[in-house]
């Protein structure tokens, strides 16, 4: 009951966004990476899909730290986003991207 209810808060919302961006103003990688993912999941959940691209987006910029399964991973997620904002162009360019990093 209470997760349901933190999953449907705005605030809950909200503040993982800050958090993604204050991590970035302070070129904290390992912050952006544990943030903008999460704020991406919950803007996506409520049907803020430009949102939740922007903050995938963001998230990438940090992506080369990671393995390349969760960089794959990471595309993916970031290219479902460009789907329901139309870019489909981007979301080709990106969905290459991935499969490269599952190949490595």
């Amino acid at each position: 009951m209470a997760l349901t209810a933190l999953k449907e808060s705005s605030l809950t919302r909200e503040t993982l966004t800050r958090l993604a961006h204050h991590a970035e103003a302070l070129n904290d990688p390992q912050a952006v990476l544990e943030f903008a993912p999460l704020a991406g999941w919950w803007a996506a959940g409520v049907g803020a899909h430009r949102e939740a691209a922007t903050l995938y987006k963001l998230a990438l910029r940090f992506g080369h730290t990671l393995p390349p399964a969760e960089h794959a991973e990471l595309l993916e997620v970031y290219a479902r986003e460009l789907d329901y904002a139309d870019r489909f162009n981007d979301q080709i360019h990106i969905l290459e991207k991935a499969n490269s990093f599952r190949r490595l």
